[in-house]
């Protein structure tokens, strides 16, 4: 994603900086100093690349678009799902049709920490 992302900046740049050089080369402006046909020439391939660089903005802000679907979708919460684990990290508990093996193994682990009245790191989702 950090590639869209960078892809997705400079294009967007790119669309403003050459579209403002191109309404410039295309009023003949008296800042830019070129001959008339120069001006016209310089200002439609201003305006064309203008348009790639929006393409590609179109299509980099659609892969990252993409991109969040599929982080959303691989963080997705099953019911009855468990997470339990302290400081260190999170163990994931799943659900599902192996229930009985998951309350057990969530037993397990969660004892020592309710044996000792300290309950903060069990979280039921």
């Amino acid at each position: 994603m950090g590639c869209d992302l960078c892809c997705n900046l400079l294009s967007i740049s790119g669309v403003f900086i050459l579209s403002i050089w191109g309404y410039l080369l295309a009023i003949e402006s008296p800042t830019i100093e070129m001959t008339h046909d120069l001006k016209q020439q310089s200002a439609t391939g201003c305006f064309v690349v203008a348009a790639v660089y929006l393409v590609i903005f179109v299509f980099t802000s659609y892969r990252m678009q993409i991109a969040k679907q599929k982080a959303r979708a691989a963080h997705t919460h099953i019911p009855g799902q468990l997470i339990a684990g302290g400081a260190a990290g999170a163990v994931v508990l799943g659900g599902g049709e192996d229930r009985s093996r998951r309350d057990s193994l969530a037993t397990a682990m969660t004892q020592p920490l309710l044996a000792n009245g300290d309950n903060t790191h069990v979280k039921k989702m």
